[in-house]
């Protein structure tokens, strides 16, 4: 039996022996290898590093991601900082750039009498990937510039369809044009083709296993259509051979980037909290349903479990909230903890969490919870003292009172008061406070008094601001202001002030008056209609005047001898002498005008031009402004008429009695 125990303790021996030999082995001949620096390396170039360093597909993961900063196809980061060899249990994961998000927000600006020019620079520069232009008749836009856009939130995604509308003017009929085949068109063809013709053209992709990536599946209208500028076409383009989406649900990150790789599509992962799939598995991914085409982006957010909620028992308050906070903003702020406060009196320090409940329980250590847990905190507020109101005491027994009940005297402040003697309190906070609080108080500063005859011929001014600094602090007067002339006091300073209650009237000086002059009889003051003498504002109006010689004052409205304020105006009625006897109008002669109707031509025909010309002339012999103007030559006469009247103007005179000064052109015809 002894010896049986000792084969098997041998046997034992032996094995684990030759595991340990064998695992030295293999640690030995496993290479060191050492990860270089991949920053401005491309993905080709990182490929290439890990077929030639022998990588097994189990030590490395290469993952992609948006970059607004990192171009396309260039690497963002690794895992192992450069220099470092991979461990045994680590795995190397670099992330590659899939360049800038065609889901990054841009601000769209105020395009308002931009041209469709300008307009689509800006989105090409700002990598916008779908936007397209339409065209409407507009009565109030400048023909091509900017009517609106089809968003109304201007902060949009690159991806987003942004339709953008371009008024062509007042042209209601528009332009007939010929519908293209757009088969053999690129999209950017048939873009600079709508964008010549003014054509609103929408664009559909879809995926296609025998039209190639890019090309036109279908049009609508048809080729040969007669369509119009403004005109709507739909066009279908190819998006390649169709993959099938999958719901990656539940499976592995490791199935995800193979499926992407297979199918040569795009990826992005995001890491997220999530209660009910485990970590490193996929919680959701889009597109998950539906046929979408080679090299689209799919998104995968991917578990990061459960969100590790620490524990705060004993902790500040404060930092706490600073802890969740930063919590929440972490996995694409998937974790989404709320928390909620409660207080209790306690000999604690004032903040200290005392307790800390999750889903019901007390925990005293780190707790792993589902996103959006709301976590239950019980704060020390210390010995809760009630305060009463001490009105009508002394400050010092008010200060006194505080100190006695372990609560600390706050800030004071100071009011007039009509009832209460000056350094008495007129009020205090009052009800319930945590020990060592601070109380704050007001103080009277007895009634407030002031003497508006001291005030005489000093700036008003002065007194309206020591009655606002009294107000302010519970005086309650109110003051108001005349303004008078006076001969003694300059302008702005008070004249008399009165008091009656708490109302205060002042008045206040202009300045000294001006004594209107007699200007009647004199000669006018101003040689233009108005003028400033005096110190005063003159304006003057003219008339006729049978006994008053011209340029004399005939009267004026603010009588002589007057009190009136400086620049006052006055307005003066100056003659213009004798009015002058009226030149009569002569009379004007009047003549019969003979027939000047194009059917009547015939009468003043002749053999030729001079003939022609002499039976007008004697017809309107009364009209003294007769203009006659001869056609002739291939271009005014191509057939050679002589003696025939072409026009008579004014032509619809005929029989009428006018001026005989009248103007009258003739044409005739000569040969």
């Amino acid at each position: 039996m002894k010896n049986k125990k000792t084969l098997i303790l041998s046997i034992t021996a032996i094995t684990l022996l030759a595991t340990i030999v064998l695992l030295s082995v293999i640690f030995l001949l496993t290479p060191n290898i050492k990860v270089p620096d991949f920053t401005n390396m491309t993905l080709s170039e990182v490929e290439s590093w890990i077929i030639e360093s022998k990588i097994d597909e189990e030590k490395y993961e290469i993952s992609h991601e948006f970059s607004e900063e990192i171009e396309k196809d260039y690497v963002i980061r690794q895992s192992i900082e450069p220099e470092n060899v991979i461990k045994k249990d680590e795995i190397l994961i670099i992330t590659i750039s899939d360049g800038k998000d065609p889901d990054y927000i841009v601000t769209i600006p105020d395009f308002t009498n931009k041209t469709e020019d300008e307009i689509e620079k800006w989105f090409e520069e700002n990598l916008f990937t779908n936007f397209e232009f339409e065209y409407i008749q507009s009565d109030n836009t400048e023909k091509g510039k900017f009517v609106g856009l089809n968003v109304t939130d201007n902060n949009q995604p690159r991806s987003a369809l942004i339709l953008i509308t371009i008024s062509l003017g007042d042209d209601i009929e528009g332009t007939e044009i010929d519908m293209p085949d757009l088969k053999d068109y690129t999209k950017t063809n048939i873009q600079a083709w709508a964008k010549t013709n003014k054509i609103t053209v929408s664009f559909i992709e879809q995926a296609s296993n025998t039209i190639a990536s890019g090309k036109v599946i279908s049009q609508t209208p048809k080729a040969g259509t007669k369509i119009k500028t403004g005109s709507k076409v739909t066009v279908t383009i190819s998006s390649g051979k169709g993959v099938t989406a999958m719901d990656f649900t539940g499976k592995s990150k490791k199935e995800a980037e193979t499926w992407i790789k297979d199918n040569n599509l795009k990826s992005s992962f995001t890491e997220v909290y999530d209660g009910k799939i485990s970590e490193g598995l996929i919680v959701s991914n889009s597109p998950s349903t539906g046929t979408i085409a080679t090299g689209t982006v799919v998104k995968f957010n991917v578990s990061k479990g459960l969100v590790p909620i620490d524990n705060y028992t004993n902790k500040k308050q404060s930092d706490f909230e600073s802890y969740i906070n930063s919590l929440n903003k972490t996995f694409n702020s998937s974790a989404k903890i709320q928390y909620e406060v409660s207080t209790e009196e306690s000999s604690s320090v004032i903040g200290t969490i005392l307790s800390q409940t999750i889903n019901g329980k007390v925990v005293t250590s780190q707790t792993l919870v589902a996103p959006g847990t709301k976590v239950y905190i019980k704060v020390a507020r210390g010995k809760t003292i009630n305060v009463t109101n001490k009105a009508g005491t002394s400050e010092n027994d008010f200060k006194t009172y505080i100190t006695g009940l372990g609560l600390k005297v706050g800030s004071k402040s100071e009011r007039y008061d009509d009832n209460r003697a000056s350094g008495t309190l007129i009020s205090n906070d009052t009800g319930s406070y945590p020990e060592g609080s601070s109380i704050n108080y007001v103080v009277s500063k007895g009634k407030y008094t002031v003497d508006v005859n001291s005030f005489k011929n000093k700036p008003y001014s002065s007194i309206l601001s020591q009655i606002n600094t009294a107000n302010s602090q519970g005086a309650g007067y109110s003051i108001t202001r005349a303004d008078v002339l006076d001969d003694n006091i300059v302008s702005g300073n008070i004249v008399s002030c009165s008091l009656s209650g708490k109302a205060i009237s002042c008045n206040v000086s202009k300045g000294q008056p001006i004594t209107v002059k007699n200007y009647v009889g004199s000669t006018k003051p101003c040689t233009v209609n108005s003028c400033t003498t005096d110190n005063l504002r003159i304006n003057q109006t003219a008339t006729y005047h049978s006994s008053t010689p011209a340029n004399q004052v005939i009267s004026q409205d603010i009588a002589a001898g007057s009190k009136v304020e400086p620049n006052t105006t006055i307005n003066l009625v100056v003659s213009m002498g004798p009015e002058p006897t009226p030149t009569p109008t002569p009379e004007i002669k009047k003549c019969t005008v003979p027939p000047t109707q194009p059917s009547m031509y015939d009468i003043y025909k002749g053999a030729d031009y001079d003939e022609a010309k002499g039976k007008v002339q004697s017809a309107f012999k009364d009209f003294t402004n007769l203009n006659f103007i001869k056609l002739e030559g291939e271009v005014n006469n191509p057939n050679k008429y002589n003696g025939i009247i072409k026009d008579i103007s004014p032509g619809d005179q005929s029989g009428n009695e006018i001026d005989c000064s009248t103007s009258f052109t003739i044409q005739i015809y000569g040969g």
